[in-house]
């Protein structure tokens, strides 16, 4: 309550003005409390007369109970519908396994295993190049090994991931004058063996070049995995002490392909550079002519000709 003070006049004047203030404010009390009785009693006839019952507007609309209705009618049935049928039809026992056995054990010829190989080295190593430029490895900045197994997961196999695949991590980017795989893609020394439906192996030629004069023989093995055939073994030997045997044609094109150029065959003659049969070859370029010998046996190239 409010308190009201008057520093002048006697108290009598105090009390008479004080009364006739807190019997107004009673009346105002009262008014507001009756106010709100008759306001909630409006309310709630006004609610209700306008909430019915939601089961009363179902029954209005014919809608209450409508799963329970029986009817005499037969309900009308689309005739798209196809009744399923439990039975299994029957099958032929060898057809799925004939189908199976058909994709995975038909032998692949010997072109085919030569273009599935080159596809997977060409494959391997560009995604080793595109992840150098990536991340800017070099030779004082090694690859991350751990990098190129997670994004090479689906092109090899775990054993070469843990095995091949770390040489080439702590090697590749050295900027040297290594090679990692062969390139030479021809038919040229190339054979395969299929040791099973899942497991293929190749013999490649990387034949003598001018920045080593000596031919290696690469073992690729792939392994397929859920369809995928994966890189699982690469290694190289010098054929250095073997006998390749190449003939005239083996050795144009050898020489075709390293010079880029066309190759003419001259002559057969024994060497002594190469310890055996050697050819001789006159290659002409779109920049010079010149004529080149390779050994028979290591595609090695020999100079103790004679025009």
């Amino acid at each position: 309550m409010f308190t009201f003070r008057r520093e002048w006049g006697d108290g009598k004047m105090e009390k008479k003005r004080i009364i006739p203030v807190l019997i107004s404010i009673l009346f105002i009390y009262a008014g507001l409390f009756f106010m709100y009785i008759g306001t909630s009693q409006l309310m709630n006839e006004r609610s209700t007369k306008t909430m019915p019952d939601p089961q009363t507007i179902k029954a209005e609309k014919g809608m209450l109970g409508a799963t329970l209705i029986e009817r005499n009618e037969p309900i009308a049935v689309s005739q798209e519908v196809t009744p399923v049928s439990n039975e299994i039809p029957p099958q032929d026992e060898n057809h799925s396994e004939t189908k199976t056995n058909k994709q995975n054990t038909q032998a692949l010829t010997n072109d085919e295993v030569r273009l599935i190989v080159h596809e997977r080295i060409q494959t391997l190593f560009s995604t080793l190049q595109n992840l150098g430029e990536q991340y800017g490895w070099d030779f004082q900045n090694p690859g991350d090994y751990s990098t190129i197994k997670q994004e090479l997961s689906t092109q090899v196999s775990e054993e070469f991931a843990n095995n091949e695949l770390k040489i080439l991590a702590e090697h590749y980017y050295c900027n040297c004058d290594i090679s990692f795989h062969p390139y030479y893609q021809g038919k040229v020394g190339f054979s395969s063996e299929q040791l099973s439906e899942n497991h293929i192996k190749a013999y490649v030629l990387e034949p003598a070049n001018g920045l080593e004069n000596m031919g290696y023989i690469w073992t690729i093995e792939l392994l397929n995995e859920c369809g995928t055939w994966k890189m699982h073994k690469m290694s190289a030997q010098s054929v250095e002490g073997m006998d390749l045997q190449l003939t005239v044609e083996d050795a144009k094109e050898i020489i075709a392909y390293e010079y880029q150029g066309e190759a003419t065959f001259i002559k057969e003659y024994n060497s002594k550079e190469a310890g055996g049969k050697a050819y001789l070859f006159k290659v002409v370029t779109p920049y010079m002519e010149f004529h080149v010998a390779i050994s028979a046996k290591d595609t090695r190239f020999v100079e103790d000709f004679s025009l």
